[in-house]
């Protein structure tokens, strides 16, 4: 039986190098490529292994010796008769087997099945000869079951005559492969289902479909290519069937990459893909990997395995490796859309603006990229990013609320962190009680409301509050210890402020000093306080009046009713001043009304003597 094929399509297939697949193989071919690992020997030795039962069979050895020396093999023969078992195990010396034995007494036996596997294991290329099911089914059942063994499934021939069909369970590149039909000479064109490659349709005979790489759920590193009714491959064959059999020569010796595997074949942009093949090179160099279309940037990269994140406008369809220009098969990668990231825990739970929280979780994505975090709403910063944790610092203007992280648009769930107050700073950092102090610092609230200041747990009364500063009165009680800034029950961090003792008040004059009661006098001197509060005067122990202004170095006041010359004492905080003495003078006697009438009439009646004396009159008595 010959396979005539059209040599002109096969040299422009031989000339792509292996991609794509399809364009390997042709009617009567069915190939098996069996995740390859790209095996380069520098001196390729092939082996054909023969029955020498049949007359045609001298002639396909005769006619694939000539291709393979001219292809540069280095070829030598093993004949093994039926019933005998192929040598064990096949050097790994050999490029190419080709068993090429194709009676029925030649059905390929379990033992010549594992060795088989153990070849193509080990990166060997594996070509298998059978023959239609009427001549030979033995023969062909025994390569249906190596096809199994391998890890291509299930195929079954079944065949009446010159014509076969081989059923097989895959799905193609143009969908669901159902089976192949391989005619002889007396045959006519059946395509079948699924994607074919055809000659011209005067042939009438023949027919051929790709197995495409990557399809193989359990396939050793090897290729392996099964064929039945190989007429094709004698001496007398036609041009059309000699380039053939060139191309299988050159497809089982290709150099160019492929792809056998991608781990996982789906996800989402930034799911670090595994491609496994061979022939990618050592290192990159200038190879590019592209999933449909976009450029991945590989992180690892060896002659047999690629590791690469899917790129950001990824979309679904092929994955190919291009190595020195040469593409390789393409294998469907389907873009997902990322699962949305999930938050599990928080740690800590709260802490002040600026501190570090370790977020842990899932689906955050490998780098950080356009992905956010944020803080009740408020963006932060992050400082590491993998995909299972962040950590990220607590933003400026952070409140109590949920964290949550975006990816690729998607929001996480929620959880709760509770932003605590922070002081940064006192000014000033001691003083005695009384001192106002501003406390500066994050997260105080916009307003006083229920919120608290202690100073080494006393409350201060607050003068002023916003959510960065606050200003208070040191207050009375208040001891060396740590103040506190209380905000919606949370505490914030303690600083420490210095209580000192409270300065005695000091006299240094008093302006007059000496009076009346009631008179209005000065006070002059030093730690007076700032306003009069529970704070004292006495004049020699009669406190006074009615105070009319009052300053840290002056009082002023009216000496009070009853005081005695003696000293004037000033008492702030229960410490009592220096004294000094004010004297308290009598004020100057009032006459009373009848005293006054008196003494106007003894002066009138003086007056009267006066002028008649001056007169020359003698007086009355009075």
């Amino acid at each position: 039986m010959k396979v005539p094929t059209n040599s002109s399509y096969i040299s422009s297939s031989v000339a792509a190098g292996p991609a794509p697949r399809t364009a390997r193989l042709r009617r009567g071919v069915l190939v098996l490529p069996v995740l390859f690992a790209g095996v380069c020997m520098a001196a390729p030795n092939a082996l054909i292994i023969q029955d020498g039962t049949i007359g045609t069979e001298a002639s396909i050895v005769s006619n694939l010796t000539t291709k393979l020396t001219t292809a540069g093999y280095t070829v030598s023969t093993e004949t093994v008769t039926p019933g005998n078992a192929v040598p064990s195990p096949i050097s790994s010396t050999y490029a190419q087997v080709w068993d090429v034995r194709f009676s029925d007494g030649s059905a390929i036996s379990s033992a010549d099945s594992a060795t088989f596997v153990a070849y193509l294991a080990a990166g060997g290329r594996l070509f298998v000869d059978g023959e239609n099911t009427g001549s030979s089914p033995g023969r062909d059942a025994s390569i249906a079951s190596l096809v199994a063994s391998a890890g291509g499934g299930t195929i079954t021939p079944t065949a009446a005559s010159n014509l076969e069909t081989v059923y097989v369970p895959f799905t193609g590149p143009s969908g669901p492969v159902t089976s192949i039909t391989f005619n002889g000479a007396a045959g006519s064109l059946t395509t079948g289902s699924g994607f074919f490659i055809t000659q011209n349709l005067g042939d009438l005979i023949g027919a051929a479909i790709v197995w495409p790489l990557g399809t193989l759920s359990s396939a050793p590193a090897g290729v392996l290519i099964v064929v039945f009714d190989s007429d094709f491959m004698t001496s007398a064959a036609d041009a059309n069937s000699q380039a053939l059999l060139a191309n299988l020569i050159g497809y089982l010796y290709s150099t160019a990459p492929y792809i056998t595997n991608l781990n996982p074949n789906s996800g989402p942009v930034g799911t670090s893909v595994i491609i496994s093949g061979g022939n990618f090179g050592a290192t990159q160099g200038a190879s590019t990997v592209k999933f449909n279309g976009t450029t991945a940037t590989p992180t690892s990269w060896s002659a047999t395995s690629i590791t690469a994140n899917v790129p950001t406008g990824a979309t679904t369809g092929n994955v190919i490796v291009t190595v020195g220009g040469q593409a390789s098969n393409g294998v469907l990668f389907t873009v997902t859309a990322p699962a949305a990231p999930t938050i599990i825990s928080l740690n800590p739970t709260l802490g002040p603006v600026a501190s570090s929280v370790i977020i842990s979780g899932t689906n955050f994505g490998a780098t950080q990229s356009t992905s956010t975090v944020t803080f009740n709403g408020t963006t932060a910063t992050a400082t590491s990013w993998s995909a299972t944790s962040i950590t990220a610092t607590v933003p400026t203007g952070a409140l109590t609320g949920n964290v949550v992280v975006t990816v690729g648009g998607q929001a996480s769930n929620g959880v709760n962190f509770t932003v605590t107050p922070y002081i940064t700073n006192l000014n000033p950092t001691s003083g005695p009680v009384g001192t106002q102090v501003i406390v500066t610092g994050t997260t105080f609230g916009a307003t006083q409301s229920t919120s608290t200041v202690k100073f080494n747990g006393t409350t201060a009364t607050a003068t002023s509050w916003s959510a960065t500063s606050i200003t208070v009165t040191v207050p009375t009680g208040a001891t060396t210890g740590t103040v506190v800034v209380t905000v919606g029950g949370q505490a914030s961090n303690g600083v420490t402020f210095t209580v000192t003792a409270t300065p005695a008040p000091s006299i240094t004059s008093v302006t007059p000093n000496s009076g009346p009661t009631g008179l209005s006098v000065v006070i002059t001197g030093l730690n007076f306080g700032s306003s009069q509060g529970a704070s004292t005067v006495t004049f020699n122990g009669t406190g006074a009046g009615t105070v009319a202004s009052w300053s840290a170095t002056s009082i002023t006041l009216n000496v009070p009713i009853g005081a005695t010359t003696g000293n004037v004492v000033v008492t702030v905080g229960g410490q009592a001043s220096n004294g000094v003495l004010f004297t308290v003078s009598a004020a100057a006697p009032v006459p009373t009304l009848s005293e006054s009438a008196l003494i106007l009439l003894a002066c009138g009646l003086i007056a009267l003597a006066a002028r008649r004396l001056w007169r020359g009159q003698r007086p009355s008595a009075i």
